[in-house]
């Protein structure tokens, strides 16, 4: 089978019929390149007649740009777009329009700026400025990535070979400088790994969705990748692209990537490279750890692979370990000069109508926000992270001190998400209480609680008592239970609490 039949094969093993995968292709912008198989008239497609004129306004922006860049002697890369549409589509209106993109060199990157600039772009928003990846611009019709690095600089590859094998090829009679054809595939393949590489960055998400994140467009990378590898196999330096990818730092989702990619296009790469993909030293962090259980599970059951990865590895890290009943003590010097004491004493017992548990605060210098204010970077007050394995559960709950009638009373907000969710009194009732040195929060969790998390014989508990400044109106201080501070919102380094 060719890349496309292949294509073909994949879509119709994945959905039970043509209208699901219309939609999919649509959403993942292969719809224009499988069209042919519903014998579907492109031409009379209004989404596919508007892509023809983007693609002609593009066509024209990136010439003009281009053209300027080699006026004002500015040395630039131009790819993707525009390039591989001609290069790897038998019509090269098939492919997507989204935007331009142009690497400059750091010495010359504020002339092509400014030359970008007098042409009538402008910012595409106010953060781009501080991209370290490239500064995005547009005139209204057309969007171009200026781009500092070819990659996001946060995934650490090495762009010297990339940047240094160049060619010249002709779009519409006008020369274009584009990375070389070994070049433009193992760009390809670090394009993806980026995506993956970001997609794959935060195990928090992982935590609250329970689930392993989807890398988006992942299969219309992929075809493209395939597609140029079809096009050009023996034209490619696999040799040069072995050497590369060996003395790039690659976290392991790489050698996933690439296993996802062959499970579809078995004839992508060449066997020295996917031997040599099979025997690369990975580095890996924590989310690499826990994908390959996730892998073991088949990818078939997603919570099951994360209760396994906390389980075995909490017992390999071993933090605090107590049974219900029992207290432990968290401190940190407040300040250094003036010896404050600022510590949290935490109890936990189990009683007939729940799960109760005290948290004695020492912070003379307390702050209660505003009562319509719930950012937890602006409030004193114990942020609380429970973890179940039994059967895979997390919350995460931050009591807000606020004052209410006169009194101050602590509010259980669910805050793992972007919208803040005060907790149901029936799951957990709460009390407040001033001290000399600080303050008290009790919480009991219901029973209805427990089970609903299917906490039932322990839990893991992740704590972060927050310390506010009053002038500032900000937190200037913390207590956190795992060793490691970014670590806070893993179960891994938190306390485990046996209830029997």
């Amino acid at each position: 089978m060719n890349v496309k039949e292949q294509l073909i094969f994949y879509l119709n093993s994945k959905f039970s019929n043509r209208e699901e995968i219309i939609k999919f292709t649509k959403d993942n912008a292969l719809y224009y390149s499988i069209s042919s198989i519903f014998e579907i008239n492109l031409e009379k497609q209004f989404y596919y007649r508007i892509n023809k004129i983007k693609y002609e306004i593009y066509l024209q922006n990136s010439l003009r740009i281009i053209n300027s860049f080699s006026l004002k002697k500015i040395n630039y890369v131009c790819f993707k777009g525009i390039l591989l549409a001609n290069q790897i589509y038998d019509i090269s209106t098939k492919r997507y329009v989204g935007d331009i993109d142009i690497y400059i060199s750091e010495k010359e990157f504020l002339l092509a700026l400014d030359q970008v600039i007098k042409m009538g772009y402008d910012f595409y928003d106010e953060n781009t400025l501080n991209n370290k990846h490239h500064i995005v611009l547009t005139n209204g019709t057309t969007i171009i990535e200026l781009h500092k690095h070819i990659f996001n600089p946060l995934i650490g590859i090495d762009e010297t070979f990339i940047k240094n094998n160049l060619t010249t090829i002709a779009i519409n009679r006008q020369p274009v400088t584009t990375f070389n054809t070994t070049a433009t595939f193992l760009h390809l393949i670090y394009h993806l790994y980026m995506d993956t590489y970001l997609t794959y960055s935060n195990l928090y998400d992982i935590l609250v969705t329970k689930s392993i994140p989807k890398v988006k467009r992942f299969l219309y990378r992929a075809y493209e990748i395939a597609l140029f590898s079809e096009k050009y196999f023996d034209k490619i330096n696999w040799d040069e692209i072995i050497k590369d990818i060996k003395k790039q730092n690659l976290r392991i989702v790489f050698k996933m990537m690439i296993a996802k990619i062959i499970e579809i296009f078995p004839n992508a790469f060449s066997i020295e490279f996917i031997n040599a993909v099979n025997n690369i030293v990975y580095k890996e962090n924590e989310i690499d750890i826990i994908l390959k259980y996730f892998i073991k599970s088949n990818e078939k059951n997603a919570e099951q692979a994360i209760c396994n990865y906390i389980d075995k590895d909490w017992n390999n890290h071993k933090n605090i370990l107590l049974k219900a009943g029992e207290t432990f003590v968290l401190t940190k010097q407040a300040d250094d000069l003036l010896k404050i004491k600022f510590d949290c004493k935490t109890y936990t017992e189990k009683q007939s109508n729940g799960l109760f548990l005290q948290f004695t605060i020492a912070d003379p210098n307390i702050y209660i926000s505003e009562i319509d204010n719930y950012n937890t970077q602006e409030s004193d007050g114990v942020h609380l992270i429970l973890c179940g394995t039994e059967k895979f559960s997390y919350n995460s709950i931050f009591f807000f001190p606020k004052k209410i009638n006169n009194k101050i009373k602590a509010i259980p907000c669910e805050v793992s998400t972007e919208t803040y969710a005060a907790v149901d009194e029936n799951l957990i009732k709460t009390d407040y209480e001033e001290t000399t040195d600080g303050y008290i929060i009790k919480a009991l969790l219901s029973n209805e609680f427990l089970n609903k998390n299917h906490i039932k014989n322990f839990f893991y508990m992740g704590l972060i008592i927050s310390d506010c400044c009053s002038e500032k109106k900000k937190r200037v201080n913390e207590i956190v239970l795992a060793e490691d501070n970014s670590k806070w919102y893993n179960p891994v380094f938190f306390a485990k609490v046996l209830l029997n």
